[in-house]
């Protein structure tokens, strides 16, 4: 039985349940099985969220208006802010936070009140985790992050801890942690023992963590992912969740304030290529020395790390954006890197200084901006995603192309690409299609096909995007190499003689066989 259908069937109990132990103490540990699970199914209420209206969120089972469900009961926040009334009952430094980890989706976002007294509860979010068992097979779960003022009842929680059998502090992430072990007996969910977490995030606020399907361990790795955010960007995640069929992640509104920039004068962009929220590089630059920035998913962090360690100085610490950071400087050099996660992404900045502590200023003062402020630093030579396919129109108006070349193939999914790399792509795409019609026209001996091959490629050095090219990079060259083998006797020079067939793939950058 789904965990909706076991909620819907008990809430009639589970409301019976609650209205006989009002006004009582609960236990420290709860060993009668039935009312155990009474309780748990209770605390998973919490997760089952319905829409009401437009944007509005209500828990099921346990109805606002319901007098027996206790106090205090979560209701909408309405007003600009989410958990933030108008009243000024929340403090502006109110500790908003997010969990970015892979295959986890916000399914709902809400800001709660006290219905008795009005006041401010805080923020309640609710994840979707999807992930594969040891077996292999698909396992789905549910996540609830709660962020409200210190000592506030949540009945959810409260009965949930009332089964634990143990609890025990644990340091992570620079927040203390109390874990509560709820044994596989008390709840019957499998082989597991639930962890739940709660910890002070800030003066006068707590959180609370109930990731149902994990134990203690699995719980305290969720710790990795969690983000503080300002408020207009909770308030992004919760505005996207209240679209239609939403497929919204929170790295992809997360990463939407963590786009960076060198804030030191005269400091500005130079290069950023094919950049998307998880994955990037951009140079920065002051016209004598230079910081190459790049991003990629957080699981590839360790090995990048253990990779700079393996051929550099003993590491060093520092702060970058707010977060720990790991600096290494290569034996022999004035080259430094430094690497770092930030939510679900790794980052490093490398470059050549005269020393360390010039280098430390500069990535030091690596500054998270909105992506407007990131997209308005970007040089002229950047094409951003809204202005990509007109471009590569452009950029093919006067280029021959094959039968079966498709212009949907050079769109990918990015934020922004370098004007240079997206027209080698574009002219690359063309030349490769047009040598492996040259190829397999040779091959089956249609000396027609072949011509046309060739007479298109030898066009290639009137293309006015390589003549733009010739200026930045060698590119262009390497093309038009190409395409004289193909007039000539089907070889190039790469340090040794290479045919054209085995060799173009590479050095055109050919995406696939084509």
């Amino acid at each position: 039985m789904s965990l909706d259908q076991r909620l819907r069937e008990s809430s009639d109990e589970i409301r019976r349940a609650v209205t006989g132990r009002r006004g009582r103490a609960l236990p420290s540990v709860v060993r009668d099985r039935r009312f155990a699970r009474l309780a748990v199914a209770m605390a998973a209420a919490a997760l089952v969220l319905v829409t009401v209206g437009v944007g509005s969120f209500v828990l099921t089972d346990v109805p606002v208006n319901d007098p027996v469900a206790g106090a205090p009961t979560d209701v909408p926040v309405d007003g600009p802010v989410a958990g933030v009334p108008t009243d000024g009952a929340m403090a502006d430094d109110f500790p908003y936070l997010v969990l970015d980890v892979p295959d986890t989706y916000p399914r709902s976002a809400y800001g709660v009140t006290d219905d008795e007294t009005g006041s401010s509860v805080g923020t309640h979010v609710v994840y979707h985790q999807a992930s594969e068992g040891d077996s292999g097979e698909s396992v789905e779960r549910e996540l609830l992050l709660r962020v409200q003022a210190e000592g506030q009842n949540y009945a959810p929680f409260a009965d949930l801890v009332a089964l634990a059998e143990s609890t025990d502090t644990v340091h992570v992430g620079g927040r203390d942690v109390t874990v509560y072990v709820v044994p596989d007996e008390a709840i019957a969910e499998g082989s597991y023992d639930l962890g739940i977490l709660r910890w002070i995030e800030a003066p006068g606020y707590e959180a609370i963590l109930i990731p149902w399907g994990l134990d203690q361990a699995g719980a305290l790795d969720l710790m990795a992912g969690l983000r503080r955010v300002e408020a207009e960007v909770w308030l992004d995640l919760k505005a996207a969740l209240e679209e239609p069929e939403s497929t919204t992640t929170t790295t992809m509104v997360v990463a939407a304030s963590q786009w960076l920039l060198v804030d030191l004068p005269g400091w500005e962009v130079t290069r950023a290529d094919e950049s998307t929220v998880e994955l990037g590089e951009m140079t920065f630059s002051d016209g004598q020395h230079q910081l190459d920035l790049t991003w990629r998913p957080g699981e590839q962090h360790a090995g990048y790390v253990a990779d700079r360690a393996a051929s550099a100085a003993p590491p060093q610490q520092m702060t970058v954006d707010r977060q720990p950071a790991t600096m290494f400087q290569y034996v022999g050099t004035t080259d430094f890197t430094t690497l770092w996660l930030n939510g679900s992404r790794s980052f490093e900045a490398r470059g050549e200084f005269p020393d360390r502590a010039s280098y430390e200023a500069v990535v030091a003062a690596l500054t998270s901006v909105d992506v407007a402020t990131w997209l308005n630093a970007m040089p002229e030579s950047v094409v951003r995603a809204d202005d990509r396919e007109s471009v590569i129109a452009a950029m093919l108006s006067d280029i021959p192309q094959p039968d079966r070349f498709d212009i949907a193939e050079l769109a990918p999914a990015t934020d922004i690409s370098d004007r240079y790399q997206l027209g080698a792509r574009v002219t690359g795409a063309v030349a490769c299609q047009w040598i492996h019609q040259w190829l397999d026209a040779r091959a089956a001996g249609d000396a027609a096909t072949e011509a046309e091959a060739v007479d298109a490629m030898q066009t290639a050095r009137n293309w006015s995007t390589l003549i733009e090219m010739t200026e930045s990079g060698a590119y262009p060259e390497v093309l038009w190499e190409y395409a004289d083998a193909m007039a000539g006797d089907g070889t190039v020079v790469g340090g040794m003689v290479l045919t054209v067939e085995e060799s173009y793939q590479n050095a055109l950058g050919c995406l696939t066989e084509n």
